[in-house]
């Protein structure tokens, strides 16, 4: 089941490590983990949510409170920090 976050949701974006959970894998037994991989995180009826993104950055969110915030300070909506140009 693969979980989409509404389209107006104001999304933030954080990279993960994750443990696979197979009994075989050698990297989780070491006590290492996969990734980082990207997830995107929201608020839905009082609960915080989460999506797999995968490796590749996301987009910037589209959300209306970003799309202000960004016209407003003439830069990358504050959700993203760790996009930068240069």
């Amino acid at each position: 089941m693969s979980i989409v976050p509404p389209k107006e949701a104001h999304l933030t974006y954080q990279l993960q490590y994750r443990a696979c959970g197979k009994a075989s894998c050698k990297a989780c037994r070491a006590g290492r983990r996969h990734g980082p991989y990207w997830y995107a995180f929201w608020s839905e009826a009082r609960r915080l949510r989460s999506a797999y993104i995968g490796k590749v950055t996301p987009p910037p969110c589209r959300c209306s409170r970003c799309q202000r915030t960004h016209r407003e300070a003439g830069s990358e909506p504050a959700c993203h920090p760790e996009r930068s140009e240069g």
